[in-house]
Order: C-alpha cells, then structure tokens, then sequence
C-alpha cells in the first residue's frame, strides 16, 4: 500500500467517524427537543387565586362567599385546544352568578375554553356559596386541567400533584 492510498484509508475513516458523531448529536438534539415538549405539556397548568376570603359567613349566616381567579397557562410554544377545567372541592358549594342566581350544590365547577394560544393564559372569575363551617377543607381543592395539542394528543394534567381526583 502507498501513502496515497494509506491518506484515502485514513480520511475515509476520520470521515466515518464524523459521521457517526454527527449523528449521535442529532439523536441527541432530537431526543432535547422531545424532553422539552414534554415539560411544555406537563406544565400546562390551573393557577388558583382567592380574590375574596371573607372572614364570617355572610349569607343566612351559614354560608361564606368566596371570590375565585381560575387560570390556565400555557407555556408551550404551541397552542392546546378544547381546553376542559374542573374544579373539585371536598365540599358542596354553589356557584353564584353576576345576577345573583346560584346553581344547585355541587363538589365540583367546569370551565370549557376552545383554544389557548401558545405562551398564553386564559382565565375565569367565580364566586361560590361555601358552608362557612367547612372552610377548612377548601385544602383539599383539586384542579384538573384536560386538553388536546396539535402533536401529542389529549393530557390531563393534575394540580396539586399526585392527588386522586377523577371525575
């Protein structure tokens, strides 16, 4: 074997070599981009604000009226469609509506938005009839935030974590 044969040997292998590394970065790259998705997903989440607390029972005096800012915030870089939001509290309450109206009693409130864009919120107000002596298990609220995306297909996501909530 010659030296030019013996350099055509030797770049051939340097250039399957980097073929090789090349590769293995994309499959790398690929499987980042596919980890980061899935965080976006998972972390599709239902933010929770009390804008009203009251301090007594204010009607009938049984009951407290809690003012609530439910939010769904999407981080992803892509939006999430039929967006479904429940609510589930360990009591019965009562949604009271802008006219004064309420709903029959209820251990959970259902909020439906079609589409929420990427990087985006959505958010609704509530206010709902609490029997004031049960307060306390208003702890144990769990929100639940089901919705479909363009490239993975429906998730529910829980919050807090691991809690057992099912419809």
């Amino acid at each position: 074997m010659n030296w030019a044969d013996a350099a055509s040997t030797g770049s051939a292998v340097i250039a399957g070599i980097a073929l090789i590394a090349t590769l293995s970065e994309l499959r790398r790259a690929r499987r980042d981009r596919s980890d980061e998705r899935t965080a976006e997903i998972d972390s599709v989440a239902v933010i929770t604000r009390v804008v009203h607390r009251p301090v007594d029972a204010e009607t009938n005096g049984r009951f407290s009226r809690w003012k609530y800012e439910f939010v769904v915030d999407n981080p992803g870089r892509l939006p999430i469609s039929n967006v479904e939001v429940t609510i589930a509290f360990e009591v019965d309450v009562q949604r009271v509506h802008y006219d004064g109206s309420h709903e029959d009693p209820t251990r959970a409130l259902e909020m439906i938005v079609p589409v929420i864009g990427a990087h985006a919120r959505h958010n609704w107000i509530r206010t709902v009839l609490i029997p004031h002596t049960d307060r306390h298990q208003l702890r144990e609220t769990v929100a639940t935030v089901t919705f479909e995306t363009l490239d993975r297909g429906a998730h529910t996501n829980r919050w807090p974590r691991g809690s057992g909530f099912t419809r």
